[in-house]
């Protein structure tokens, strides 16, 4: 017979049901960002025969959960090298979030099989108990020290009635989705978005849930018979997983259009915890379901594109693209892309350029020598938290040893993150763009092939041109342009009350 720690884990775990969601974000109208997201390469990651990955931070530390001969611990990882987690007096630790300053949330069971969440900072331990609950879980923090997660009292159970809170500075919130039966809050990010699950009315379905500021935004994965989703990202991105007719699957979230997670060799994934640079963390089992393992997933190819005006959509199109611009100003930014390898129906963004105050700006991750940054031809020199200006009142700056940002003079930016293998871009518009018409992929004009750029048009040195077009639409029709052939998962969304 299995003690209660060893139950908690199995409950835990990734074979088991749990009241965990998946959500739909939608992006602000005065925003629109390209992502590459289909293809994933994978890291495992195993502690012993049962190790759970939980949550990622900026800087790729990991932290989760694994049994040994004494128990259940939770674990940080640090490019190999594990740290055990262990609250004082804990029989059973499971450590579930991670910020980019390295505070780690979680939660413990005590001597007296009681359960409370921890904050772990600075190598000290606090102990987290919603006042007059029997049962805390902490699930997620962000970095601003907000922490989320759920809570039993004496009303109820531990899962079947459970109520969500957030905990700034000491001070609880309840978080209740109206009309539901359990509320269970499991990420947040920097803007203070939460993302959970609930339990309708009837008990026989799970739903996701997005609380911004109060307001819920309920999803459902099409064909999903429940769908779970664990953590949100600063840009939005959600991961998961979702149980259908033919079994259990991860899913990477971005912007309402649903990439598939599928571990090679690997059956019953969960996608747990996504950071700022696209990294994913998650579990799998083998296929005798007696042996777990974490991972972390790092998606390449396949751009995804998220409109100003909140329309989503998948395009594999070659060569040069402009990929937004205003009609009234010197805003231009234009994107390159090209297969992922020899052959491959599958693209990705490898090279931007934008003119800054009548300078052209360039990043390419093919450049041969010379550095990831040129401005006007030659390589800039940047620093971490430096910024450079450029012509009159424009900048570019280095936010971290990936990431990039160019700020125009009327207002607009621009970021640009070097995945090694291909660029992640998000643009914000200035309050004067919104007066005129906006062009490109992030526009509203949603004809990709007429924002091809080519001869003086292009910033870029010219590549061949494809002899075919292919494009996929999330919840839009388009005429004489092929569908993909990657599987995706229709996004479906509503308001909630």
């Amino acid at each position: 017979m299995r003690t209660k720690a060893a139950r908690k884990l199995a409950s835990d775990s990734h074979w088991a049901t749990r009241f965990i969601a998946a959500i739909l974000v939608t992006a602000p109208i005065a925003a629109g960002s390209s992502a590459n997201a289909a293809d994933f390469s994978f890291t495992t990651i195993d502690v012993s025969g049962a190790t759970l990955a939980n949550g990622i931070n900026d800087a790729g530390h990991i932290v989760g959960i694994f049994p040994d001969s004494s128990g259940y611990h939770g674990f940080l990882e640090i490019g190999g090298s594990f740290t055990t987690i262990n609250p004082p007096g804990a029989t059973y630790t499971n450590a579930q979030g991670i910020n980019d300053a390295g505070q780690i949330v979680g939660y413990f069971e005590d001597s007296s099989f009681k359960f409370h969440g921890f904050l772990y900072t600075g190598g000290s331990f606090t102990q987290i108990d919603v006042p007059g609950a029997t049962y805390t879980e902490v699930h997620g923090i962000n970095d601003a020290g907000q922490i989320v997660g759920y809570f039993a009292d004496s009303t109820g159970g531990v899962i079947h009635d459970a109520h969500s809170f957030l905990n700034t500075g000491g001070s609880f919130t309840q978080i209740e989705v109206p009309g539901a039966t359990s509320t269970i809050a499991n990420g947040i990010n920097d803007a203070g978005q939460i993302v959970g699950s609930f339990s309708d009315s009837a008990g026989a379905h799970v739903h996701g849930f997005l609380d911004t500021g109060g307001n819920f935004t309920q999803i459902d994965v099409p064909g999903a018979d429940h769908t779970y989703a664990q953590g949100i990202n600063d840009a939005g991105q959600v991961v998961g997983y979702f149980f259908d007719s033919t079994g259990q699957y991860g899913f990477l979230d971005i912007g309402g259009s649903f990439t598939q997670i599928d571990v090679p060799g690997g059956f019953q994934v969960i996608a747990s915890g996504i950071n700022d640079t696209g990294q994913i963390s998650g579990s799998f089992s083998d296929s005798t379901a007696t042996h777990s393992y974490g991972f972390v997933a790092t998606a390449i190819g396949d751009p995804h594109f998220t409109t100003y005006d909140g329309v989503h959509y998948d395009y594999q199109g070659i060569g040069d693209f402009l990929l937004t611009g205003s009609s009234i100003d010197e805003f231009v930014v234009q994107v390159q892309t090209r297969p992922t390898s020899d052959g491959s129906a599958v693209t990705i963004m490898s090279e931007a350029a934008a003119m800054l105050c009548n300078h052209k700006v360039t990043f390419d991750i093919d450049r041969a020598g010379g550095g990831f940054v040129w401005l006007d031809g030659s390589s800039l020199s940047l620093s971490i938290g430096g910024s450079r200006p450029i012509g009159n009142g424009c900048k570019v700056l280095q936010n971290s040893p990936n990431d990039y940002r160019l700020i125009w003079n009327t207002g607009e930016m621009l970021d640009v993150t070097n995945q090694s293998t291909y660029l992640d871009l998000s643009s914000q518009l200035s309050s004067l763009d919104l007066l005129g018409p906006m062009e490109g992929l992030l526009g509203s004009e949603l004809d990709p092939d007429r924002w091809r750029v080519i001869g003086a048009a292009s910033l870029f040195t010219p590549v061949p041109e494809p002899s075919t077009l292919t494009l996929l639409a999330v919840g839009i029709g388009f005429t004489g342009i092929a569908i993909t052939r990657r599987r995706a998962i229709s996004s479906q969304n509503r308001s909630m009350a």
